[in-house]
């Protein structure tokens, strides 16, 4: 049997601390309804280099920005 592959995508907004660990992730734009609590979850286990200013990490309240978060999962064919 073949396999259908789906196409996974959320538009997040995302906050970290100056750790680069998620503090705020929420969805900004649904594109896949029933997958942007997965979308969170996964995004939330991230870890981002965070911006530096003079060689230090810059407060978490300026590390903001929005992402398209993708993924393509396969599921079995009939």
């Amino acid at each position: 049997m073949g396999r259908s592959w789906i196409k996974i995508q959320s538009l997040l907004a995302v906050e970290a601390n100056a750790e680069g660990k998620p503090t705020s992730v929420h969805t900004s734009k649904s594109l896949r309804p029933d997958y942007d609590q997965s979308s969170v979850d996964a995004v939330t286990e991230w870890r981002f280099k965070t911006a530096l200013e003079n060689g230090k990490s810059l407060p978490a309240n300026q590390h903001r920005d929005h992402l398209l978060y993708s993924a393509v999962k396969t599921r079995r064919g009939h």
